[in-house]
Formats: C-alpha cells, sequence, structure tokens
C-alpha cells in the first residue's frame, strides 16, 4: 500500500502542473482551469501518445533507409 503513495503525490503534482500551465497560456481562471481538469490530462496524455507514435514512426524510417544503402 505504501508504495502507491509516491505515484499518487507525482500524479497529483503532475495534473497541478498542466492546470497551472493552462491557466497561465490562456489566461483563465482557476475554477475554470480546474473545472477542464480532466480534459487537460486527457489531452495531454493523447499529445504524449502522438509524440511517441511520430518519434517511432521517425526512428524507423530512418534505419530502413540507412539499411538500404
Amino acid at each position: 500500500m505504501s508504495a502507491r503513495w509516491p505515484r499518487i503525490a507525482l500524479s497529483v503534482a503532475a495534473v497541478a502542473a498542466m492546470t497551472a500551465l493552462v491557466v497561465w497560456l490562456l489566461e483563465l481562471t482557476l475554477e475554470q482551469a480546474l473545472l477542464l481538469a480532466p480534459l487537460i490530462v486527457i489531452s495531454a496524455g493523447v499529445l504524449a501518445g502522438l509524440a511517441l507514435l511520430w518519434t517511432r514512426a521517425a526512428i524507423e524510417t530512418v534505419r530502413r533507409r540507412g539499411s538500404r544503402t
């Protein structure tokens, strides 16, 4: 049970940081950003997944081009 607390603390810190970033970037009130927090987290996850997918595709493309020559 105690192994979960560091993960929970890290998750709470990450959500707080993303919410603060959105407040700063979009000039929203804290209340508005807290209402949008689930959407902020989902959007961040989607963007991270796309970045990983594109990075993997780019690496595979470079590897395939390198093996042809």
